[in-house]
């Protein structure tokens, strides 16, 4: 259990910019940032914290959530309806107190359940608990990747590929809903 893991969410920051795609070739969700955004990595380099095999990056210099990307086949979502959460535009920061190693992941597998949701019709994919949680705050960290906070835990981590129209025709033809 990451009993020293927390996370804050900052209003009054800019998001993370850049477009979320999903590569049907490689199973995963990849983010391309724009050419501006890459101080944002400070100088120490990235980790990220992981669901499964889903990552939220990390910076180690500043603590700041950048994006979500990772590993994640469509053969172990679940189709479902989605509404993601009313969501400022701003920072995810991240309160750790050991140490963080560059591109060694740490499982948060106990913070955010492993259970991976995907609405079709809008296109938006969930990691964790899809439904709202009273006292829940979400916040846009970067463009199209929400996180959900509440007791300064993640609850659940929302994605919106770029290409989210050609990966629900994918879907559907290899998940036909009952």
């Amino acid at each position: 259990m990451v009993d020293d893991l927390s996370f804050e969410i900052l209003n009054n920051h800019s998001c993370f910019i850049g477009r979320p795609f999903f590569n049907s070739e490689d199973y995963s969700f990849n983010y391309q940032m724009d050419a501006d955004q890459e101080e944002r990595y400070g100088k120490k380099g990235t980790t990220s914290f992981a669901i499964d095999t889903l990552q939220l990056e990390v910076s180690i210099e500043n603590m700041t959530c950048l994006y979500i990307s990772g590993y994640c086949p469509m053969e172990i979502w679940k189709a479902t309806l989605l509404s993601p959460p009313a969501a400022y535009h701003g920072s995810l920061m991240a309160k750790y107190t050991g140490i963080l190693h560059p591109a060694i992941a740490i499982c948060i597998d106990d913070m955010i359940p492993p259970d991976p949701w995907f609405d079709p019709k809008s296109g938006w994919f969930c990691m964790g608990r899809r439904n709202p949680q009273v006292g829940a705050a979400a916040v846009e960290f970067a463009s199209g990747c929400l996180g959900v906070v509440i007791d300064k835990k993640l609850s659940s981590l929302w994605i919106k590929p770029e290409n989210w129209k050609e990966l629900a025709v994918h879907f559907l033809n290899n998940n036909p809903v009952k």
